[in-house]
């Protein structure tokens, strides 16, 4: 993969990052991709303190299909060529079902399916063309189990994870390897751009929310998995001639779902609902 082309996005902070800073470092060329300009001064730092000239700040609105079919353009006419996609761009929110209405659904699924999908139509006749490319999405454990009050964030990485699994079978015959990666807790500003239904059914279901976001601060604070440690991953899987389909980023994550594999479903929904009570009773 030496002097490939990179596309990575949600590289404002955190694992987008962190990809794009490895990525750079290993000799490719790395287009980060943000959807706010003004919030990407720490990859301008990057650049400017490391020397990072392979890294290139880009404007890109995954959730807009101009923005991702033209930027998209863009790139391959000054590159002529594209060799890696890494969709990481995504955030969530904490509610329960009763109290989020269905267009927080549709919102998060236009971020954490619908962009990843605009990205990968977007370089797939290049991809073609080449006969040649890597598409890495980058799920969550939450890909593959429900954890509660996050419904919304659960359903968009089960369907990516589906997403994922289909277009492998459709590029079967070809050089075009789709990779999915499932962190489990991050240390990155994810918790922070959570966000929460607007009105609650109760007073009990708000507090149980915002005693969430309280607890899944502490987790976020004390894990030892970094964006690094997810970006350190992908480029295990970029530089791997036969890749894994699915790699997990973190003991915990890989632990779970092993226990999934093992166990009967009812038997593993007892494991999930102490992990969850676990979580909520965290000193």
């Amino acid at each position: 993969m030496t002097n490939s082309i990179a596309i990575v996005t949600g590289c404002s902070s955190g694992i987008g990052l962190a990809t794009a800073k490895m990525l750079a470092q290993n000799d490719f060329t790395v287009y980060a991709c943000s959807r706010d300009p003004s919030a990407a001064i720490n990859l301008q730092n990057l650049i400017t303190h490391e020397n990072l000239t392979n890294i290139h700040p880009t404007q890109l609105n995954v959730d807009n299909d101009e923005s991702v079919k033209n930027t998209i353009k863009q790139i391959i006419e000054n590159e002529e060529k594209l060799d890696v996609l890494v969709n990481n761009a995504g955030y969530g929110v904490i509610g329960k079902i009763e109290d989020l209405p269905v267009n927080e659904y549709s919102k998060q699924f236009q971020t954490d399916l619908f962009g990843p999908l605009r990205m990968i139509r977007a370089v797939l006749p290049q991809m073609k063309k080449q006969n040649s490319g890597r598409i890495i999405n980058i799920s969550s454990i939450a890909g593959q189990i429900g954890f509660p009050l996050t419904s919304p964030y659960i359903c968009s990485k089960f369907a990516l994870e589906g997403l994922s699994e289909s277009l492998r079978h459709e590029l079967y015959e070809t050089n075009i390897i789709t990779t999915i990666i499932e962190p489990g807790v991050v240390k990155t500003k994810f918790n922070q751009n959570m966000k929460f239904p607007q009105e609650y059914s109760s007073d009990e279901n708000k507090a149980e929310a915002i005693k969430l976001k309280e607890q899944c601060e502490k987790i976020f604070d004390r894990t030892e998995i970094s964006g690094i440690d997810v970006a350190n991953v992908v480029l295990e899987s970029l530089t791997t001639p036969n890749p894994r389909i699915r790699y997990q980023v973190g003991i915990e994550a890989d632990e779970l779902l092993k226990k999934k594999k093992q166990l009967s479903d009812e038997d593993f929904e007892g494991i999930v609902h102490k992990f969850f009570q676990d979580i909520m009773n965290i000193p």
